[in-house]
């Protein structure tokens, strides 16, 4: 689950992906105004941070990475990270809502209805059911990740049956795409063209795109064998959220806070806009200056640099070569 802020575990066993999973996209979300730029827009925050992972000169996204995550890319927890990016890059859209594995919806949660008499709440569209208030109800609620199944239907040719007993259903609340004292909703050419040198990130965890990569870190996380999602808000509420929080966690609760995935691919794609975190170990730097740097880092702010691009366009160029040797 995702909260507009006024403020601007267990070790891992990294399952194999035999095949990508198929995508359902609601006609709530598609008609939505400006959904297509939205979507497109989360894929490239997820694409651009796999990419930068894979590079072998970005430096300054290897910092990033660990201090997001503790942890080395390289690493075990690292590639698990890596395979979330990738399946929701890699996801296949359907137009069959039943067979799908995940389905989108920006109804604000209206296809729950009313709570039912005998306490709960019934998502007649995906036979889910749920023991608490649907999230778009609730106040502040940018967006939430359902895995609650009904039982299934005993006769085939029941308008219930079909449903994919894996399926995971993800909800953009109405509440993501307004804007918050004038806040972005994307990275259009208005924000490209910004000064945002020392400005923190937390201003851009508001996107739109940032809300869906926060919530397709849930889902992709689904695990069948447990009926759980292993990405989740850890450990609570009042502490999953926002930089400063997702930066304090250790590793094994790093990688599965879904927030750290949101500002990890964030920083990708600021990377393309010439910015990163301060190099805090920069050759040369007096202690008071790598001091301020790190408390700049903690803070999220970012820093202008002329050769983040130079680095990674370096390494894009090494790849090329060994694709056309």
């Amino acid at each position: 689950m995702h909260y507009f802020n006024s403020l601007v575990l267990v070790a891992l066993s990294l399952p194999l992906v035999a095949h990508s999973k198929s995508l359902y996209i609601d006609y709530s979300c598609t008609f939505k105004p400006g959904w297509n730029d939205y979507w497109q827009e989360s894929l490239r925050l997820a694409r651009r941070a796999g990419e930068r992972l894979d590079s072998a000169t970005d430096t300054d996204f290897e910092a990033v990475f660990k201090r997001i995550f503790r942890t080395d890319k390289g690493s075990t927890q690292g590639q698990y990270v890596r395979g979330i990016l990738k399946e929701f890059v890699d996801l296949s859209p359907v137009t069959d809502l039943k067979t799908s594995d995940i389905r989108v919806f920006c109804d604000n949660d209206r296809r729950w209805g009313s709570e039912r008499p005998t306490g709960g709440w019934y998502d007649g569209t995906n036979e889910l059911i749920f023991p608490l208030k649907p999230s778009c109800y609730k106040p502040g609620v940018l967006g939430r990740a359902y895995n609650g199944k009904t039982f299934d239907a005993t006769d085939p040719t029941s308008p219930r049956a079909g449903h994919n007993p894996n399926r995971i259903v993800v909800v953009i609340c109405d509440e993501a795409f307004k804007s918050g004292d004038g806040l972005p909703l994307r990275i259009d050419h208005h924000v490209e063209a910004l000064d945002l040198n020392n400005v923190p990130i937390g201003i851009l965890s508001y996107l739109v795109s940032a809300t869906i990569v926060h919530e397709f870190a849930h889902a992709l996380s689904y695990e069948p064998s447990t009926g759980e999602m292993r990405i989740r808000d850890l450990p609570d509420p009042q502490t999953a959220y926002g930089w400063k929080n997702s930066i304090q966690k250790p590793t094994d609760m790093a990688v599965n806070n879904a927030d750290n995935y949101c500002y990890l691919t964030l920083w990708a794609v600021l990377a393309d806009m010439g910015y990163t975190l301060p190099r805090v170990n920069e050759p040369g730097l007096s202690a008071q200056d790598k001091q301020d740097r790190e408390d700049a880092a903690v803070k999220g702010r970012l820093s202008r640099y002329l050769d983040i691009t130079k680095r990674m366009l370096k390494s894009l160029k090494l790849v090329a070569r060994a694709f056309s040797a």
